[in-house]
């Protein structure tokens, strides 16, 4: 058990291959820090972030620029400060893999990536109460996510037009969505999904041209 006002796990310039596991971290700050340290694993912990330390974010999990190669399974993870996200990445080629993500700030989004690619976020669920559950900037067109719980309507925020999201319920058919603008949200909801028949239903914020690929 970790308790603390500020950080629960803070890795600092270079702390490559640790594993932390079977953890429960309350914080009033970051549930884990990781700041350039890669090929690190997170595994069945419980992290619960409480508040808004020092008027700064507050995530669940954040993950540095070069913070690469990050293992995160079978985490729960739930913050209530106003920008703490669930898992904030900015690094690369990270795996994501069965997390239960949930954020009750008003500007804490479910997961945000931002300058990142080559990430994989499968299985598990990504809920925002009072947010974006999904978050994209500068995101490009290498970040996967598969099965993350689309059972109800979920917002997707792109923040310019070069930021695809990429979606999967079964990992055989992608579909592959990007808007014209910036500064969109898109509330979807999916209705049948499999190879005969895919149906989804987008509303954006304001008048938008959507691209969709779909592919498998």
């Amino acid at each position: 058990t970790i308790k603390s006002d500020a950080s629960g796990i803070w890795l600092w310039d270079n702390s490559h291959n640790n594993t932390f596991c079977d953890n429960e971290i309350t914080t009033n700050s970051f549930g884990v820090e990781s700041w350039e340290s890669s090929n690190n694993k997170y595994l069945n912990n419980f992290i619960n972030s409480t508040g808004s330390w020092g008027g700064t974010s507050t995530d669940g999990i954040y993950l540095s620029p070069d913070s690469n190669n990050t293992f995160i399974a079978n985490n729960t993870i739930i913050t209530y400060g106003d920008l703490g996200h669930g898992i904030y990445i900015r690094s690369f080629s990270n795996t994501l893999i069965n997390n239960t993500l949930i954020t009750n700030g008003s500007s804490a989004y479910g997961i945000y990536i931002r300058s990142s690619g080559n990430n994989e976020i499968k299985n598990g669920s990504i809920i925002a109460k009072n947010s974006y559950d999904y978050y994209l900037r500068d995101a490009g067109l290498t970040n996967l996510f598969v099965n993350t719980n689309f059972t109800d309507v979920r917002e997707i925020y792109l923040y310019e037009n070069t930021s695809w999201f990429i979606y999967s319920n079964d990992s055989m058919i992608w579909l592959k969505t990007n808007i014209s603008t910036y500064n969109i949200r898109l509330t979807r909801k999916l209705i049948n999904w499999n190879r005969s028949l895919l149906i989804w239903n987008d509303s954006a914020s304001t008048a938008v041209i959507a691209r969709y690929n779909i592919s498998g």
